[in-house]
């Protein structure tokens, strides 16, 4: 009996090291996986505008200044980063915005500021002088991108100032010296830049950010500048218009007159010019200096045609050829002109 109990102790020991010498060989089992991070929490920030004074539009470096508050209300406990980051993407700020207030109320924490700066534009001067610019303002988030901050119009609080849709985020009487308020807009929209701003972190090779403009609209006050520009030409177009009742032979006089005014469509054209940056297209201004030329070169080919039919004794048929132009001239300077003017007014 003893000799079995040794022989079932001995088969026990033997089992358990094999057990354990087998556990021991089995492959590790891989940890599991640690929880994937969440996405970081999208923001959504409201901002506004209150643009108290816009001055000293210049189209040659297409630049205006502007005076101006701008707030944002952001979400309680939001990184300090969101509202240090504002950043003005077409200006440049005269020093630091001054915060005017601040307050958390209801689990916002409202800031606003207070900014002077000088911003660019893109002036669009094919209409010229009844040309409409639009001056834009454009804010981004310097640091958080698109997926992590997504501005918001802040409609609720133009609501409360009373004011008409068209004039949202505007000062009302808002109007230059040359130029007349027309309306303003805001637009949300998202900024995509091919790159990566050297982040190791963006394997996507872009970065996208949101952005919200405000675009305020200003038509020229083009009745000064059509008198510097429609006075002249009148002026000359009737100097000129005098050269059909010289005598025939008068030839030379008749000539000297002609290109006298066309010299001074050139100095007058010359002058206009200056005032404008140097673009790739015709301006309506330059339509109408166009058109006078145009008359102008028919007067001097009118002169010769009545010089040579006189030289070749056909003194009949240059009567009726100055006749003709007599009324022809000022027709077709009045149908050229007036449908240009009726057009540029209409379309601008």
């Amino acid at each position: 009996m003893r000799a079995g109990l040794l022989v079932g102790t001995i088969l026990a020991g033997t089992w358990l090291l094999a057990d354990r010498a087998a556990a021991k060989d089995a492959p590790t089992a891989p940890p599991a996986p640690a929880p994937a991070a969440a996405p970081p929490r999208l923001l959504e920030v409201p901002l506004g505008f209150h643009v108290v004074e816009v001055r000293d539009i210049d189209v040659r470096s297409m630049t205006f200044v502007a005076d101006l508050y701008y707030w944002v209300r952001i979400p309680a406990g939001a990184p300090a980063q969101v509202e240090k980051g504002i950043e003005f993407m077409n200006g440049r700020l005269d020093g630091e915005p001054k915060l005017d207030d601040e307050k958390t109320v209801d689990g916002w924490h409202y800031l606003c500021w207070r900014a002077k700066g000088t911003f660019s534009f893109r002036a669009d001067l094919r209409r010229y002088p009844f040309d409409v610019q639009r001056l834009a303002i454009v804010v981004e988030h310097e640091g958080l991108e698109a997926h992590e901050l997504r501005f918001v119009d802040d409609v609720e609080s133009y609501r409360r100032g009373g004011v008409p849709e068209g004039r949202w985020g505007v000062q009302p009487g808002l109007d230059l010296p040359e130029f007349r308020f027309r309306g303003a807009s805001r637009v949300l929209s998202e900024s995509a830049y091919p790159t990566t701003f050297g982040d190791p972190t963006n394997h996507e090779g872009l970065s996208r950010y949101s952005r919200l403009t405000l675009t305020i609209e200003f038509r020229r006050d083009y009745l000064p500048y059509l008198v510097k520009i429609l006075i002249p030409i009148l002026v000359i177009l009737a100097i000129t218009y005098l050269v059909f009742w010289f005598p025939h032979d008068q030839f030379s006089t008749a000539c000297q007159l002609a290109l006298t005014t066309l010299l001074a469509t050139i100095a007058s054209n010359f002058s206009v010019a200056q005032s404008l940056p140097n673009v790739g297209y015709m301006v309506v201004s330059d339509w109408f200096f166009l058109g006078t030329y145009l008359l102008l070169s028919l007067t001097m080919l009118q002169l010769v045609i009545t010089y040579v039919l006189e030289r070749k004794g056909r003194r009949e048929q240059a009567e009726r050829w100055t006749r003709a132009w007599r009324w022809g001239f000022p027709l077709l300077a009045l149908a050229s002109g007036g449908s240009l003017l009726a057009h540029a007014v209409v379309a601008g």
